[in-house]
């Protein structure tokens, strides 16, 4: 899937007018979180299998931030990917459990 379905992809559902999904809501989430993440991909159709594992992660983590979880259980998010990758996403979840994260909620990390 590229960049922006399959981060939208749980909330799809939210996304809807009648029938059709929202592509520029999808687009805005994808741009939201590619700058929050600082996410390296060239736009949101890049194939997500063709990111770095580092920036596979980042969409992952990026999917379930959009839905602005109360809790956030994250269970070897570095787990085969690079060690400059992994530096980086271990800073982004301390980050987001020292400001609270959510506007609504918690993240625990």
């Amino acid at each position: 899937m590229n960049c922006k379905d399959n981060m939208t992809l749980p909330q799809v559902g939210d996304l809807t007018a009648g029938p059709f999904v929202s592509d520029g809501a999808e687009i805005a989430i994808f741009d939201q979180y590619r700058d929050k993440l600082s996410i390296k991909a060239p736009g949101w159709r890049q194939k997500v299998g063709n990111l770095s594992g580092g920036n596979q992660q980042k969409i992952v983590i990026g999917k379930w931030l959009s839905m602005q979880p109360k809790v956030l259980i994250v269970d070897e998010p570095t787990r085969g990917i690079d060690v400059g990758s992994k530096s980086e996403i271990h800073n982004l979840i301390r980050d987001l459990a020292k400001q609270g994260y959510c506007p609504d909620g918690v993240v625990g990390a």
